[in-house]
């Protein structure tokens, strides 16, 4: 039942008046757009940067089908909304989300090289962020992995005095560094306990080598390796908690 004009009820009023209630709505939306991208362009990537506080962007290794396959960033879904969120949102996200990638045994010349496999706008966007993280995965520690750690701490130090801030190989001259536990297989090689005891083992062997290679560089290099040195400590620190 509807009420008429004259406030009393009135049947055949209900088509009228719901007929105008759908043309004034219509004629709202079209005057005052609600959808996303109808929002100016300010508010969009304020949007997306306070989804970056919550969004981890890791460079994956693919499955590579060939020599050149190297990596790519995990998707995040924000980026698979639409084809205009991901050209919108990419570049927020590389400059402020927390972007990580995994190292396995101090293989640094492989992560610059996948780097520089990304598409320049991304490496240009991770340029200005201010905490990309190194996740380090070390299953042994032997003279070749350790080459490999000078080699990339004598780069680090020289890039950093020579101030060239606009490396491709490289988003960012400071990194920060993390350790992750690593898989052992030994004969408890299905136990929590056998990992354990395994990562920590591995840990162990590795900073008393780092300690060995901190006599081979200079000074100015070795805040470099004081990072890695205290990513190990902290990981073996947390491995007696456990």
């Amino acid at each position: 039942m509807a009420f008429g004009v004259d406030g009393g009820t009135d049947e055949t009023a209900r088509p009228s008046v719901c007929g105008a209630a759908v043309a004034h709505y219509a004629t709202l939306q079209e005057e005052f757009p609600t959808g996303f991208f109808d929002l100016p362009a300010e508010l969009r990537n304020a949007i997306f940067e306070i989804a970056a506080s919550d969004i981890e962007l890791i460079l994956v290794e693919k499955h590579q089908c060939h020599p050149q396959a190297g990596r790519t960033l995990a998707v995040p879904g924000l980026l698979m909304a639409s084809k205009q969120t991901r050209q919108e949102a990419r570049p927020v996200l590389l400059r402020l989300a927390k972007v990580s990638a995994l190292v396995r045994d101090f293989d640094f010349q492989s992560l610059r090289r996948d780097i520089a496999l990304l598409p320049r706008s991304d490496r240009r966007a991770m340029m200005a962020n201010c905490g990309p993280t190194l996740r380090l995965h070390i299953t042994h520690c032997d003279q070749t992995a350790l080459r490999a750690l000078y080699l990339w701490i004598r780069r680090q130090a020289r890039c950093r005095a020579l101030g060239r801030q606009k490396m491709q190989e490289t988003p960012r001259l400071t990194w920060s560094y993390e350790v992750e536990p690593a898989v052992v297989r030994d004969r408890f090689e299905n136990s929590r306990l056998g990992m354990m005891v395994g990562g920590s083992s591995v840990v162990s062997s590795t900073l008393n080598m780092l300690v060995q290679l901190r006599d081979v560089l200079k000074e100015h290099e070795q805040s470099e390796l004081d990072l890695i040195v205290l990513a190990f400590e902290r990981r073996k620190a947390r491995a007696r908690t456990t």
